[in-house]
This record gives structure tokens, sequence and C-alpha cells, in this order.
């Protein structure tokens, strides 16, 4: 019987996020391609988020359809899932492995968009250390876990706040040790690259003050609501059952931490690793309280995922409100057109807008330092691009405008 509600989840997981059209974001295609054409990360393009998946995505990047990084996005969802499967299915019984696949199934499709984003190898690499710890099979556990959460930082510098709760359970400074290791030979690349400072500055300094920009951009997304109802879930959970789940500490600890990536954009896609842990606090939660709270428990956490679902659903097929993937917008297509037109064929064009896919989409090279253009972040590093442009000479400078406009700006 089992095996057949666990079925039943891989063909409701096949159908969810088979059926949904994928968004891959930019960054996940773009900033791969400039390393395949020997532009080094932080030094020769601006980004805030750690280099792993610059050099991870690359070879994915030859084909303009993307179809590999599709591939990509339900090879990782699908790890995901695996891995919450062999959690469940080591350390809680039957019906706890049904029930916490089904919640990280729905809680997965309901806070992703289809997008393919950072916090899902975050999420990856973190499941997998919480598996080694309770895996009792395994040696070495420290090590493992300090190796995993040193390539969930290589992510996302913050992902680093996943190693408290590792550091308390082994009550040792071994995995935060390995996380140094692991950081050492990317520093000695990027110095020797002459980027070292760059990528202090963009992945350390910039992120120590990234609140402060974010709150003067645009309005949080409106799904601050949902981040304080799942606060209010956990905690009334960790509450009431405190007695019964004195053995989860990690978990906790981990639920806690993942709160960082909801701050400060409040959009679904950074929730992934929270929505993950939170899926594995329900197992728990099915395996611990089994015929005692169960209904109750039942109704207050089905509540959520089923809630956003059904507003996915909404959005995906009644108001066929789906996204359309950056590499497939009109205005993209507009702006290749000019860029191709006789009129500027030939010419050097810097590009000055968050249309990051239109130099991979025309395979041409920006003719300088390159950074994704948000109002709100703008002031942190127009004087780069301002020097750059001043000192490489390039003619033409394109801002394409809210309307899908073009403004173009040419130099003497």
């Amino acid at each position: 019987m089992l095996h057949l509600l666990v079925l039943a989840v891989i063909l409701l997981a096949t159908f969810l996020f088979g059926t949904t059209p994928i968004l891959l974001m930019q960054d996940t295609y773009y900033y791969p391609w400039l390393t395949t054409q020997g532009l080094v990360p932080y030094k020769d393009f601006f980004d805030h988020h750690g280099p792993l998946l610059y050099y991870l995505f690359a070879p994915f990047t030859k084909d303009l359809t993307l179809s590999s990084m599709h591939m990509a996005y339900f090879v990782v969802k699908g790890i995901i899932l695996f891995l919450l499967t062999i959690v469940f299915a080591r350390n809680l019984n039957r019906l706890s492995v049904f029930w916490g696949l089904l919640y990280g199934t729905l809680f997965l499709y309901a806070v992703s968009p289809n997008s393919l984003w950072y916090e899902h190898f975050i999420t990856l690499f973190i499941v997998l250390a919480y598996m080694v710890h309770t895996t009792g099979a395994i040696g070495q556990k420290q090590e493992l876990a300090g190796f995993l959460v040193g390539l969930a930082t290589l992510c996302k510098p913050t992902a680093l706040i996943f190693i408290i709760p590792f550091l308390i359970a082994y009550r040792s400074w071994r995995p935060l040790m390995v996380v140094g290791l692991v950081w050492l030979p990317i520093l000695i690349y990027f110095l020797y690259k002459g980027a070292l400072l760059t990528l202090i500055d963009s992945l350390f300094l910039f992120n120590l003050s990234y609140a402060r920009f974010v709150s003067t951009g645009p309005a949080i997304d409106g799904y601050l609501w949902q981040v304080v109802m799942w606060l209010l879930i956990i905690c009334s959970t960790m509450l009431v059952l405190r007695a019964q789940l004195k053995g989860h500490r990690l978990l906790y600890g981990l639920i806690f931490c993942s709160f960082i990536f909801v701050y400060p954009r409040f959009v679904l896609y950074n929730m992934v690793p929270l929505v993950t842990f939170v899926s594995i606090l329900v197992g728990v939660v099915f395996y611990e309280i089994y015929r005692t709270y169960i209904v109750f428990i039942a109704s207050i956490l089905l509540f959520f995922p089923l809630f956003s679902l059904a507003q996915n659903v909404k959005h995906q097929y009644v108001l066929n409100h789906s996204l359309v993937p950056y590499h497939e917008r009109e205005s993209s297509r507009e702006i290749i057109e000019l860029m191709s037109s006789v009129e500027f064929k030939g010419k050097q064009i810097y590009l000055f807008s968050n249309d990051l896919e239109i130099y991979y989409l025309l395979r041409q090279k920006p003719p300088t330092y390159t950074p994704s253009k948000f109002e709100w972040i703008t002031d942190y590093y127009k004087p780069d691009v301002k020097s750059e442009l001043q000192k490489n000479k390039v003619p033409i400078v394109l801002i394409p405008t809210k309307r899908s406009g073009l403004a173009c700006i040419q130099e003497c």
C-alpha cells in the first residue's frame, strides 16, 4: 500500500512540475555563458551570489533553446524529493514517508514558479548534510557536513548560517574548518585571476548592506503574510509537541536558519530551503504523534500548501498568468532586432538594462564591465560602469525603457 501511495505522490509531482511553464532566471545561463567566453566573475561582471553555479552551468549554455537547463531543473527538483524520501524511509514510519513526501511536493510547487535558483542547490546540499547526520552508517559526519555546507556557501555566502546548527550538534569546530578548506582553492583561483578584491567586495561587503539597498527599491512582494503564517505554524507546532520532539533540535535549527533567505525580498523561490525542512518536520510530527493529535495537526499543516497550490493553479490556468521565459519575451526580440540592424552591426554596444538574455541570444560579449540593472542598487556600481565605458571608449549605450521602448545614447 505504501508503494502505491509513494507512486501517487511521484505522479503528482510529475504532473505539477511537468505541466507548468519553466522560468529560467537570466542569471542561471547568462553569467555561466560569460565564463565560457573567458570572463571572470566579479572582475568582468557584477553579481553578489557565489561562483559555483557559474561554472556548474557553463556546459549547459551552448544550446540556445536551453533544453539542457530545463533538464537540470527537473533533475535538481527530483534529487531533492529523492533525498527527502531517503530521510523519511530511514528515520520514520511508513505513514510519515507518504505525508512528508506529499507536503514536500506541495510545498516546493507552491513556493517555486518553476524557476531554478540558488536556493534549490543550497537546499540539496543541506538536506544531504542532514541526511548524513541522521544516518548512523556513514563515518566522518562532521567533515561531510562541513564540506556540504561549504558547497552551499559557494552558491550564496549567507548559507554559512547553516553551520551553526551543525556546530551545536557535533560540539566541534571541525565542520567550520572544513568550510574554510572548501573556500581556500576558490580564493586562490580568484587571486590568480586578479579578482580576489572584487570577489570580497561583491560577495561580502555588498551583501552586508544588501538589505539597505533593497529597502529603497521596489515594494516587497505580497508574501510577507505567508512568512508570518509559516512562523506561527512552526512555533505553535514546536510548542505543542516539544515533549515529543526533543531529539530534533538540528531540524529546528535548520528551519530557523532558513528564514535568512526569505529576508529582505520575501519572494517565494527564496523559501525553498524553509519549506523543504518544514516538510521534514511534517513527517516527524506524523511519526511522533501518530493517532494522537493527527487530525488537528494535519488540518493546520495542510491548509497553507493547499491554499498556495490553489493560488498557483488559478494564476497558471484560470487567469492564464503563465510567466513568459525571458528569452522569449517580445521586448527582448525588439532589442535583438535593433542591435542586429545594419545601423548598429559591427559596433560596440553597451546594453544598460536587466535584459541579460540579449547578449546571450546574440552570442555577443558585453564590451566592458556589466551588472544586472536594478534601480535600487544602481548607485553601488554606477561609478565602475561609467569608468569602464570611458576607459574602453564604448560609443553606444542602449537603455530600454519600462514600456519596451528604447533610448539610444551615442557618444562622439
